[in-house]
């Protein structure tokens, strides 16, 4: 079994049955999106459970895309695809991501974003949440993802609520805030990263 649908399974598993006023934005919703809560609103958000719409998203989407030799290496890297070391570079379509900001969303309403709603869950970006930018990040044409600083930083003079990535302090480590609470105890940070990875290559994004 693979990260990706270890995850989906997790999440499926996880997923509470009280209904929930979360809201993602429209651009997150290209696929879809079949949950029986699901509820467009006049804002253009819609309102899902949001285990279950990332689970979803995973097994009718990610995983369905690319052939099943592809599915097999998705967790390798994609450098010797062309067989011309770095000159991919000169035609890659490429988006700078801030994993922390770029899926950042007032999920449940309040006017403020929170490190943990009332529902327990991140409205700051985290590696779970930015595959439901990756459906759209494909139809744009963008090829390659280039993250911005993820690892773990200082938070010694820091500056505003979050502090700044790049006072990095561990290169090894990842930031411990990207670590999203919808897989509780079920995986680590690092393997959610992984997971990322392993959805952008089922895509062929870099």
């Amino acid at each position: 079994m693979s990260l990706l649908q270890r995850l989906a399974s997790l999440l499926s598993q996880r997923a509470p049955d009280y209904p929930f006023n979360y809201r993602i934005p429209d651009t997150w919703n290209l696929f879809g999106y079949s949950g029986k809560e699901a509820r467009r609103l006049r804002s253009g958000e819609w309102l899902v459970n949001p285990y279950c719409f990332w689970a979803e998203l995973i097994e009718n989407v990610i995983l369905k895309a690319g052939s099943q030799a592809e599915a097999n290496d998705s967790a390798r890297s994609l450098k010797t695809a062309d067989g011309k070391g770095g000159d991919w570079i000169r035609r890659a379509s490429v988006y700078s991501l801030m994993v922390r900001h770029s899926t950042s969303w007032d999920h449940d309403g309040s006017g403020e974003l929170e490190d943990s709603n009332l529902y327990g869950l991140k409205e700051t970006g985290t590696f779970i949440k930015t595959l439901a930018l990756l459906p759209l990040l494909k139809h744009l044409g963008v090829d390659t993802l280039y993250l911005l600083p993820i690892s773990r930083f200082s938070k010694r003079y820091r500056k505003g609520d979050l502090g700044s990535p790049y006072s990095v302090q561990d290169f090894f480590a990842l930031d411990d805030a990207l670590k999203d609470p919808m897989t509780g105890d079920g995986m680590t940070l690092e393997e959610e990263f992984r997971v990322l990875v392993e959805a952008c290559h089922r895509l062929q994004i870099r």
